[in-house]
C-alpha cells in the first residue's frame, strides 16, 4: 500500500483491518463471495438478508462498471461521520455522510477528497459546490484536482436493503481543468445515501454502491 497521508480519510484508512478478521465477516457467504472482483453473475442474485446478517456488520455491494466486477464491503471503522469499508481481499473505501472521500487497492485510487460543499448541497443548500481531489502520479507526488460542481434533484425510487424504497435523486454535475463528472446520489428520508454512483478516477471510472444492511438489521 502506498504511503499514508495526513487527514481524517486517512488515518482510518491506516487503521483498517488492523485488529479485525475480515474472513470472520464474511465466512458464511460461503461462494458468494469466492471470485469476488473478477466478471461474474449479479452477487444479488446468490446472497440473501439472512447471510449477510450473519457478518454482524452493515454491508454494501460496490460495483465498478469500467471494470464489470462486483465487490461487497462490510463496515470496518466509523470516526464521527466518516466510515470506512474492507472487502474480503482488504480493498478499502471510506464514506463520509455517503459520499465518497478515498479508495485504496482499486488502482488509482483516490487518496483524498474534501466534499464539505458536496454534502451541504447534497442537504439542499443553494448555490454550486466545490470538490477537491487528491491523487498519486506516476512519481508517487500528490496531484490536486479541483472541481466545481451543480445540482438538480428528484423524486424517485432506488433499490437497496432488498427493497424498492422512496427516495429523493440528486445529481451532480461536476467540471474541472482536467475532466468532468457526474455523480448519482439516491437518499432516502432519513437522510442517508442508500445507493449512489460516484466517480473515483479516470484509471477506475465511476464506484456504484448499494447499501445491503445497516446496524438497524443487528
Amino acid at each position: 500500500m502506498r504511503a499514508l497521508f495526513t487527514g481524517l480519510a486517512l488515518s482510518l484508512l491506516a487503521g483498517c483491518g488492523s485488529d479485525l478478521n475480515m474472513f470472520r465477516y464474511f465466512a458464511d457467504l460461503g461462494t458468494a463471495v469466492a471470485d469476488l472482483g473478477k466478471p461474474q453473475q449479479d452477487i444479488r442474485e446468490v446472497i440473501t438478508p439472512q447471510m449477510l446478517a450473519a457478518t454482524g456488520r452493515p454491508v454494501l455491494l460496490a460495483t465498478l462498471p469500467q471494470r464489470g466486477t462486483q465487490v461487497l464491503f462490510v463496515e470496518d471503522t466509523r470516526n464521527g461521520d466518516s466510515v470506512s469499508w474492507l472487502s474480503p481481499s482488504n480493498e478499502a473505501i471510506v464514506l463520509q455522510g455517503g459520499v465518497l472521500i478515498a479508495t485504496r487497492a482499486a488502482g488509482g485510487d483516490l487518496i483524498s477528497a474534501d466534499v464539505r460543499d458536496v454534502r451541504a448541497a447534497l442537504a439542499g443548500a443553494p448555490g454550486p459546490a466545490e470538490r477537491i481531489h487528491r491523487y498519486l502520479d506516476g512519481e508517487n507526488h500528490i496531484t490536486v484536482h479541483a472541481y466545481i460542481c451543480d445540482y438538480s434533484r428528484a423524486p424517485d425510487v432506488a433499490e437497496a436493503y432488498f427493497r424498492q424504497l422512496e427516495v429523493t435523486r440528486v445529481d451532480e454535475r461536476c467540471t474541472g481543468p482536467q475532466e468532468s463528472f457526474e455523480n448519482h446520489y439516491w437518499i432516502a428520508g432519513s437522510g442517508d445515501v442508500v445507493r449512489s454512483e460516484q466517480w473515483i478516477g479516470t484509471a477506475v471510472g465511476s464506484l456504484i454502491y448499494e447499501r445491503l444492511s445497516n446496524w438497524a438489521d443487528y
